[in-house]
């Protein structure tokens, strides 16, 4: 009996000890998926962009009557850190270990970072509307050309579904964003739930114009630098199922995230629409 008890004793101690190492091999493994995709340089250019989104909304809702205290409020709303642990949270759970494996031994290369690398110099270039029309150009170039890469770039936007993912996220944050506008005050109360969907509903071919033209230009521009080859490898990596289960996880934590953000705003607008009725 003593030695069937210290047997028992022994196995658990195993078994605890390996969950132990698991759980802390799949941390580090975490940890460097989160160095090698450079998120915190990535949440940071999303902060710039907040800035001057509400710019924009300024001039659209309330005549410019928010200046500082309002830039202000958007500044505290798309703290890079806050948004980086809401998105990481959700993102890190949303993987499995073979995925977050898979995903490194294809990201931690020199194609990883090469690609990395383009997307957030494009990311932070588009903060210039002239880059952003300067890339646009330069599909229409490829249209007219016939560019064979063309045809890869919309086949890696197919492969991880960026036209759709994106689409339904802009139209989630729209609707967050009425959201925070009704829960403020700045929206009649007789606007139901119903009319704010289906006003939506009816913009989806403008969601959907505005997210292609964006999707390709951003992809023209930031895969520049990558050879034939090198863009095939990429959507080869998004056919597997830890790439879509990746691409999935990245879609998924960003649209709650960026509904968070909406729906904050809204209520942060409401205050200013508000004020300038009474």
């Amino acid at each position: 009996m003593a030695r069937l008890i210290q047997s028992t004793v022994s196995a658990f101690v195993f078994l605890v000890a390996t969950s132990v190492a698991a759980f802390a091999d799949r941390e580090a493994e975490l940890q460097r998926l989160n160095e090698i995709l450079r998120l915190d340089e990535l949440f940071e250019i999303m902060a710039e962009e907040g800035d001057l989104y509400a710019v924009d909304l300024e001039e659209q809702l309330f005549a410019g009557k928010g200046g500082d205290t309002w830039r202000k409020d958007v500044q505290e709303i798309y703290t890079s850190a806050r948004l980086k642990d809401s998105f990481w949270q959700m993102f890190s759970e949303a993987l499995s270990d073979q995925t977050v494996s898979e995903t490194l031994a294809f990201y931690d290369t020199d194609l990883g970072a090469k690609i990395t690398d383009a997307e957030l110099l494009t990311r932070r270039s588009f903060l210039d509307p002239a880059v952003e029309e300067a890339a646009s150009e330069i599909v229409e170039s490829m249209v007219r050309e016939q560019d064979p890469f063309l045809v890869s770039l919309r086949e890696y936007a197919k492969v991880n579904d960026l036209i759709d993912s994106n689409v339904v996220s802009s139209m989630n944050a729209q609707y967050a964003f009425m959201q925070g506008l009704i829960r403020g005050g700045a929206v009649d109360n007789s606007m139901t739930d119903s009319d704010i969907l289906a006003d939506i509903y009816n913009q989806e071919p403008v969601f959907r114009a505005d997210t292609m033209a964006w999707v390709m230009s951003f992809l023209a521009l930031a895969y520049q630098p990558l050879t034939e080859s090198e863009l095939r490898d990429h959507i080869a990596f998004g056919r597997t199922a830890s790439g879509r289960q990746f691409n999935n996880a990245l879609f998924s934590s960003f649209d709650e995230v960026f509904k968070d953000v909406s729906e904050a705003l809204g209520y942060a607008a409401a205050t200013y629409i508000t004020s300038q009725d009474i």
